[in-house]
């Protein structure tokens, strides 16, 4: 039968039906590389994704504590409620703004940076304003750092959402894919796309388009 591995640097995953041949396996890893952490069960922590497998053919993903550390790296009161993860001037960019000052710039990169993470992993709703600052990094200012604290709002406030994932039919694949003509300042245009097999979003992508 099969045996699944993921590997993530000195982070991995393992898969099989018998929890012995997965023994055995452990056993041969720590012989040459030494102890290691192992957890067992249906709940894992894996590269800040809280994993929970209930037993009915489906998986819960929760990034509660990484969305956490990434608030206190912001450093603001977030207790507001908002019912979106961004507004409709996405996009808008005001050429009078004023740019961040050096401490509020290392900031907003590595919390975007961090939050890139979250959408692709745990939270894909977010992932379209998140796509978008990403784009801000060279030139950032106070009004991307307004639009980074309206996603922020967002997540504390639905930080217990989990995404689920699973499977209807595997020989049936949904995709979804859409474009908004140039939405960008520059005239390009903005895509997003996500595929599923029934159940939850397994992939989905957020894009601005490289050319007009």
């Amino acid at each position: 039968k099969q045996f699944t591995i993921g590997w993530w640097v000195d982070d991995n995953a393992m898969t099989h039906d018998s929890d012995s041949v997965i023994d055995d396996v452990i056993n041969e890893i720590e012989a040459k590389f030494g102890k290691m952490t192992v957890t067992r069960g249906d709940r894992h922590t894996f590269l800040g994704m809280n994993f929970h497998f209930p037993g009915d053919g489906k998986v819960s993903i929760n990034m509660k504590e990484y969305i956490e550390e990434a608030a206190e790296v912001f450093g603001e009161d977030l207790t507001r409620k908002v019912s979106t993860p961004a507004n409709k001037d996405l996009f808008e960019e005001d050429e009078k703004t004023v740019p961040l000052d050096k401490d509020h710039a290392v900031r907003f990169r590595s919390v975007v940076m961090k939050l890139q993470w979250v959408a692709e992993r745990g939270r894909p709703d977010v992932r379209l304003p998140i796509a978008y600052l990403i784009t801000r990094m060279a030139k950032v200012t106070t009004q991307d750092w307004r639009k980074l604290r309206r996603v922020f709002l967002f997540l504390m406030h639905t930080i217990d959402d989990d995404r689920v994932i699973g499977i209807e039919d595997i020989e049936v694949l949904h995709t979804w894919i859409n474009a908004s003509y140039a939405v960008h300042p520059d005239m390009k245009s903005h895509t997003g796309g996500c595929i599923s097999y029934g159940l939850g979003i397994i992939d989905s992508g957020s894009k601005k388009q490289k050319l007009n």
